[in-house]
């Protein structure tokens, strides 16, 4: 019985914290969608899908995607991202949205501590 209390308070904490690192990655997201838009464009209908992680985004992907989206039509050219010092994974949450009538998808890139930007890639 002891097993199942213990057990059960475990799994409310994880509970309750994956909700706050979900929180703090649309946070993050929203504000950099905010800032970094091409001509002040605002993103309508956002949906986040579940923040995961991954380790297999290293640095060199990282420069590619960034390069590749100075060519997109949607984010301005000159955005200023988060450190690439991955330690070890990135937090990765799917966005979708529409802009100006068309519906979008990208993949945010997150450094672990959910405090910013590494990448992002256009769906």
């Amino acid at each position: 019985m002891r097993l199942l209390y213990h057990m059960f308070i475990v799994v409310m904490l994880l509970s309750v914290l994956s909700c706050g690192q979900q929180h703090k990655a649309e946070s993050v997201v929203k504000g950099f969608m905010e800032r970094n838009m091409l001509d002040g464009k605002k993103p309508s209908n956002i949906v986040f899908h579940d923040i995961d992680s991954t380790t297999y985004i290293t640095d060199s992907l990282v420069y590619i995607m960034r390069n590749v989206l100075k060519q997109s039509d949607r984010y301005s050219h000159d955005i200023t991202y988060s450190s690439t010092n991955m330690d070890g994974y990135l937090k990765i949450i799917r966005v979708e949205y529409k802009l100006d009538g068309q519906k979008y998808s990208d993949s945010y890139y997150l450094d672990n501590k959910i405090t910013g930007v590494v990448s992002l890639k256009c769906n």
